[in-house]
Protein backbone atom coordinates (compact mmCIF):
# COMPACT_ATOMS: atom_id res chain seq x y z
CA UNK A 1 0.00 0.00 0.00
CA UNK A 2 2.78 2.51 0.93
CA UNK A 3 4.60 0.86 -2.11
CA UNK A 4 1.88 1.93 -4.55
CA UNK A 5 1.37 5.91 -2.52
CA UNK A 6 5.10 6.22 -3.12
CA UNK A 7 4.52 5.38 -6.69
CA UNK A 8 1.49 7.46 -7.20
CA UNK A 9 3.19 10.97 -5.46
CA UNK A 10 6.32 10.42 -7.90
CA UNK A 11 4.63 9.75 -10.70
CA UNK A 12 2.52 13.25 -9.64
CA UNK A 13 5.44 15.44 -9.07
CA UNK A 14 7.63 14.21 -11.96
CA UNK A 15 4.59 15.00 -14.45
CA UNK A 16 4.63 18.39 -12.57
CA UNK A 17 7.83 18.80 -13.35
CA UNK A 18 7.50 17.70 -16.83
CA UNK A 19 4.78 20.94 -17.01
CA UNK A 20 6.89 23.55 -15.51
CA UNK A 21 9.45 22.81 -17.87
CA UNK A 22 7.68 22.88 -21.35
CA UNK A 23 7.31 26.67 -21.28
CA UNK A 24 10.84 27.32 -20.67
CA UNK A 25 11.64 25.51 -23.40
CA UNK A 26 9.29 27.20 -25.54
CA UNK A 27 10.61 30.52 -24.48
CA UNK A 28 13.96 29.44 -25.21
CA UNK A 29 13.06 28.14 -28.57
CA UNK A 30 11.45 31.50 -29.66
CA UNK A 31 14.85 33.27 -28.32
CA UNK A 32 16.73 30.70 -30.79
CA UNK A 33 14.62 31.51 -33.50
CA UNK A 34 15.33 35.45 -32.72
CA UNK A 35 18.63 35.22 -32.83
CA UNK A 36 18.76 33.19 -36.26
CA UNK A 37 16.42 36.36 -37.55
CA UNK A 38 13.46 33.89 -37.73
CA UNK A 39 9.72 36.12 -37.31
CA UNK A 40 7.52 33.77 -38.01
CA UNK A 41 9.05 30.48 -36.81
CA UNK A 42 9.14 32.66 -33.41
CA UNK A 43 5.43 33.53 -34.34
CA UNK A 44 4.62 29.66 -34.61
CA UNK A 45 6.15 28.89 -31.04
CA UNK A 46 4.10 32.15 -29.49
CA UNK A 47 0.94 30.64 -30.60
CA UNK A 48 1.88 27.62 -29.29
CA UNK A 49 3.05 29.41 -25.54
CA UNK A 50 -0.14 31.18 -26.38
CA UNK A 51 -2.95 28.03 -26.60
CA UNK A 52 -0.57 26.56 -23.65
CA UNK A 53 -1.11 29.18 -21.43
CA UNK A 54 -5.05 29.77 -22.67
CA UNK A 55 -6.07 26.30 -21.28
CA UNK A 56 -3.73 26.38 -18.13
CA UNK A 57 -5.09 30.25 -17.62
CA UNK A 58 -2.04 31.32 -16.84
CA UNK A 59 -2.55 34.70 -17.90
CA UNK A 60 1.36 35.96 -17.09
CA UNK A 61 2.56 33.54 -19.73
CA UNK A 62 -0.76 34.49 -22.17
CA UNK A 63 0.39 38.41 -22.10
CA UNK A 64 4.07 37.96 -22.01
CA UNK A 65 3.28 36.28 -25.39
CA UNK A 66 0.72 38.04 -27.11
CA UNK A 67 3.10 40.70 -26.31
CA UNK A 68 5.62 39.37 -28.31
CA UNK A 69 3.60 38.31 -30.83
CA UNK A 70 2.31 41.67 -31.37
CA UNK A 71 5.60 43.05 -31.78
CA UNK A 72 7.09 40.68 -34.16
CA UNK A 73 4.13 40.69 -36.33
CA UNK A 74 4.84 44.71 -36.33
CA UNK A 75 8.27 44.03 -37.41
CA UNK A 76 7.21 41.92 -40.47
CA UNK A 77 4.10 44.41 -41.36
CA UNK A 78 3.62 47.52 -39.77
CA UNK A 79 0.25 47.33 -40.51
CA UNK A 80 -0.99 44.37 -38.74
CA UNK A 81 -0.33 45.97 -35.31
CA UNK A 82 -4.58 47.39 -35.45
CA UNK A 83 -6.20 44.40 -36.72
CA UNK A 84 -3.54 41.85 -33.76
CA UNK A 85 -5.10 44.59 -31.02
CA UNK A 86 -8.43 44.21 -32.06
CA UNK A 87 -7.62 39.67 -31.81
CA UNK A 88 -6.44 40.45 -28.38
CA UNK A 89 -9.26 43.20 -27.27
CA UNK A 90 -12.26 40.09 -26.42
CA UNK A 91 -10.03 38.18 -24.35
CA UNK A 92 -9.49 40.95 -21.87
Amino acid sequence: MKRNILSLLIALFATLQVAAQTYDNLWKQAEINAQKDQPKSEIAVMKKIIAKASAAKDYGQLLAAEMRQAILWREISPDSLTPHVKRMEPRC
